[in-house]
């Protein structure tokens, strides 16, 4: 089988995966008053009154149509590790598996704790302009220390306190010096593919 095979059967098979999963509820055609929210509970117990039907919810899951999601706050090191930035408390973890989450227009926004989605629901756009991705970390090491490449020059740095970056399209690039941060503003389009 070639490579562009082996590919595309893996992005239908990720396009299946996460389109079936996060269209999945565990109380069939049970939804809260609120328009905009649908329940999803594994346990499928009594919620109270704030439901129309017999789900509780601590994973939001708001607009959805049958488009496949996107993740909305992930960033993805050079190794394959997903990270998340909570849009909330802008606390930054791995994804484990087990993370409360919410979708607002198809996109899946992760949450340090299931207390983030109250704020969040409520006006997501508030959150969603307050916060910018890690636009070129390849690595955290087990210290928790964030490795970058300068997407001009190619050399690898850590982050610190005095690591200069520049913020574009809610990406946060950090940089090895002035000369590469300068050459970035002038064309960041010229270094965003790197």
């Amino acid at each position: 089988m070639n490579k562009l095979m082996q590919i595309t059967i893996v992005i239908a098979f990720a396009i299946v995966f996460i389109g079936s999963s996060a269209m999945a509820q565990c109380c069939p055609s049970k939804k809260c008053n609120s328009v905009k929210t649908t329940t999803v509970d594994k346990d499928c117990k009594n919620c109270g009154s704030s439901c129309v039907g017999d789900c509780k919810d601590l994973k939001n899951v708001t607009n959805v149509s049958n488009e496949v999601l996107i993740d909305g706050n992930v960033w993805i090191t050079e190794g394959g590790e997903k990270y998340f930035i909570c849009p909330v408390m802008k606390n930054e973890a791995k994804i484990e598996g087990n993370e409360s989450f919410s979708i607002v227009d198809n996109v899946k926004y992760y949450h340090c704790c299931p207390s983030c989605q109250v704020p969040f629901r409520a006006n997501p756009g508030k959150y969603l302009n307050e916060f910018t991705l890690p636009g070129n970390i390849i690595k955290i090491d087990i210290k928790g220390i964030k490795h970058f490449r300068d997407r001009v020059n190619g050399k690898e740095g850590v982050v610190d306190d005095d690591t200069r970056y520049f913020d574009h399209q809610g990406r946060r690039f950090y940089f090895d010096s002035k000369k590469s941060m300068k050459s970035f503003k002038k064309n960041p389009d010229k270094f965003m593919q790197l």
